[in-house]
C-alpha cells in the first residue's frame, strides 16, 4: 500500500512538473509571438491630433486653433462619409453641401476638412505636412476654429473661420 501511494505521489509530481514546464514554454512562446504586434487601430484621440496640429501651427508661426462647437455638430457624419465607398472616387463626399450649410447657418466665411486613415499621430502629421493640400489647410492662418473626430479607421478634422 505504501508503495502504491509513493508511486502515485511520484507520478503526480512528474505530471505536475511537466505541466509547469509546458506552461512556462507556452507562455514564453506566446510572449515571443506577440512581441511585434501589427497595429490595426489608431493609437490617438481626436484631441491628440488637434494638439499635434496646434503644435505644428505654433512651430510655423501661427495661432492655435480653438475648439468650435458649431463645427462639432454632426462631425461623426463627416467621418462616416470619409469611410464610405464614395470617398474612394470623390475624395470628400458631401463636403460641399456640409460646408454650404456651415457657411449659411453658422456664419462661417471659410470651412475646410482633412482626413487621414493613418494609425499613429506621427504618421498623420507627416502625411498632412507633406501633402500640399492638407498642409495648406492645417496652416491656413484664416482658420480659427476646429473640431476633430478620431475613430477606429482614422481621423477627420474640420476647420472654420468666422
Amino acid at each position: 500500500m505504501k508503495k502504491k501511494i509513493g508511486l502515485i505521489l511520484l507520478l503526480g509530481f512528474v505530471w505536475f512538473s511537466t505541466l509547469l514546464i509546458g506552461m512556462k514554454i507556452g507562455i514564453t512562446g506566446t510572449e515571443k509571438r506577440f512581441e511585434v504586434l501589427i497595429q490595426t487601430t489608431p493609437n490617438y484621440t481626436g484631441q491628440e491630433i488637434q494638439d499635434a496640429v496646434n503644435a505644428y501651427r505654433v512651430k510655423v508661426g501661427l495661432k492655435e486653433l480653438k475648439i468650435d462647437s458649431d463645427l462639432c455638430n454632426n462631425l461623426y457624419d463627416r467621418y462616416a462619409k470619409m469611410l464610405s465607398n464614395d470617398a474612394l472616387t470623390t475624395g470628400h463626399p458631401g463636403f460641399d453641401e456640409w460646408a454650404d450649410n456651415k457657411i449659411k447657418e453658422y456664419g462661417y466665411t471659410l470651412v475646410g476638412e482633412v482626413f487621414s486613415p493613418d494609425l499613429t499621430t506621427e504618421k498623420v502629421m507627416t502625411g498632412w505636412e507633406n501633402s500640399p493640400g492638407h498642409n495648406a489647410a492645417i496652416t491656413n492662418p484664416t482658420y480659427t476654429g476646429v473640431c476633430t473626430y478620431a475613430g477606429i479607421r482614422g481621423v477627420v478634422m474640420v476647420l472654420g473661420a468666422k
